[in-house]
């Protein structure tokens, strides 16, 4: 026997799936290709648009198991988690054959909501007299249940006089609300899997990041010494029959950005020299730091010179409030524009703050991998929220449960960017090492995608710009600059 699995997605208010460039089109078309390449999965149809901020995606699998399969051993609609307001309604329909659906169908959806959670009894009559309301017309499903109403629903690609006869005809149950929808629907058909050339294993978080994780092929576990210690924290896997349960949709909507009570900052002055900078007791470096341990409120000074160019030296600063680094900012700008000497610096300094709740513990020589996340198109509040869903989950697996149990890795973030008029976010990480880094990034790779790679794969679906360096931080003792006398050179000149 065939199985007809319905799900009602509740869609946040505003996004639509027809937005297919956007953050939540992306993550909507790669949710389909996922569920359509499951185990025995014969087709998957998807509304053409959604009704009142709802979507309903129809999956036809060949028999009992296959469905038992799609429930127990996948996460189903699950990467869409962000994206959805309330937690999905699953209808099944268990009927011979389906081929009434083709290509493009439109089907007659009646939604039958009681108040209350109905008993077995009641449920067990209701949809007895469901079914004799719509013969013979195609079958009611299963009912739905959570802890406040009982749902029923009702299908048939029969839409001529069946609404007309669900209005006029009515049945003895609870209070009931009858919503009545004529919705067209298409196939949907996964785009062909390419792996003829795979991708180059990454070698930074921030590469990882930027693909989907299945675009390195099949990766086995690090078994070394290193491998061992480099474990996922925090993982797993939570199928799609115990999706509804997610504490993802008791979250309260009206609650305040956590940003918005945020009064520490972090900051990032990015210098750009014409020469390569190996240590800090360059002239230029030592005026720069001496500015900054005069402001009010600094209470850390680190800074590393870019991977990449080591003409770029990035200086992180951080503070009580960010009207002190504003203050800096301000003082720097005004130097630069009136003395900057172009033999010794390629262009004006790049500041940036971040809104912080705490602060990093950072000791000098830590290996720190800086990942910044520019966005080409601001985000809207839900897509924002959702960015963070996807980094955090994936930096969860960084982050030990208990916090006397050793880790190779300790992250900080995501910072948002305060300005308003450039959205951006940086995560820190502290690592033991590179090789320490190799072997956690190998053996997330060889996590199964709907048990961590999904997540990873979200953050991209952003369209987010994602700029990685690692480099050895330096800690610079602002107290001492602060209340050292200048050297008076040339005295007796």
């Amino acid at each position: 026997m065939a199985v007809l699995d319905a799900i009602q997605l509740f869609l946040v208010p505003d996004r639509t799936h027809k937005d297919h460039d956007s953050f939540a089109g992306k993550t909507l078309e790669a949710t389909l290709e996922y569920i359509s390449q499951s185990e025995r999965v014969e087709a998957c149809y998807v509304s053409n648009q959604a009704v009142d901020q709802e979507l309903w995606i129809f999956l036809v699998l060949k028999d009992i198991q296959a469905h038992e399969h799609f429930l127990e051993s996948t996460i189903g609609v699950g990467i869409m988690l962000p994206f959805l307001q309330n937690s999905p309604r699953l209808y099944s329909f268990f009927k011979d054959s389906f081929d009434f659906l083709s290509a493009n169908t439109n089907l007659q959806l009646n939604l039958y909501v009681f108040d209350l959670k109905a008993s077995d009894t009641d449920t067990a009559r209701v949809e007895q007299a469901l079914q004799d309301l719509w013969s013979p017309h195609m079958v009611i499903s299963a009912p739905q249940s959570d802890e406040r109403s009982t749902a029923f629903l009702g299908l048939t690609t029969e839409t001529n006089g069946l609404p007309a006869a669900a209005r006029t005809q009515s049945i003895n149950a609870p209070q009931y609300t009858v919503r009545s929808h004529i919705i067209g629907v298409h196939l949907f058909l996964p785009r062909p899997a390419l792996r003829t050339s795979l991708l180059p294993r990454p070698n930074t978080t921030g590469e990882l990041l930027s693909s989907d994780p299945r675009s390195y092929g099949d990766i086995s576990f690090d078994d070394s010494a290193i491998g061992t210690t480099a474990q996922m924290h925090s993982i797993s896997f939570r199928p799609m029959e115990y999706i509804a349960d997610s504490d993802w949709f008791t979250r309260d909507e009206n609650d305040p950005s956590l940003n918005d009570s945020y009064e520490r900052c972090l900051s990032i002055t990015t210098l750009h020299y014409t020469q390569a900078h190996h240590d800090g007791d360059n002239h230029d470096l030592q005026e720069i730091f001496r500015e900054f341990s005069i402001q009010p409120g600094l209470l850390s000074l680190h800074w590393f010179k870019d991977e990449h160019d080591a003409r770029i030296v990035r200086v992180i600063a951080a503070w009580t409030q960010e009207t002190g680094y504003r203050k800096f900012q301000s003082i720097i700008e005004g130097k630069m524009f009136t003395q900057r000497d172009s033999t010794r610096t390629q262009c004006y300094p790049e500041f940036a703050a971040y809104l912080a709740q705490g602060l990093p513990d950072w000791y000098d020589d830590s290996l720190i991998e800086l990942i910044t996340f520019g966005f080409p198109k601001p985000l809207s509040n839900n897509e924002e929220t959702a960015f963070e869903w996807y980094l955090n989950k994936f930096i969860a697996n960084m982050e030990p449960s208990d916090p006397d149990e050793p880790s190779i890795t300790q992250p900080f973030g995501p910072l948002w960017s305060s300005s308003k008029d450039k959205q951006q976010s940086v995560v820190f990480i502290s690592w033991n090492g590179l090789p320490e880094r190799k072997a956690w990034l190998r053996n997330f790779l060889a996590q199964p995608y709907d048990v961590a790679g999904y997540v990873a794969h979200g953050v991209s679906l952003s369209g987010v710009a994602i700029a990685s360096t690692t480099e050895t931080l330096r800690t610079v003792d602002h107290f001492k600059l602060k209340y050292e006398q200048e050297p008076v050179a040339d005295a007796v000149n």
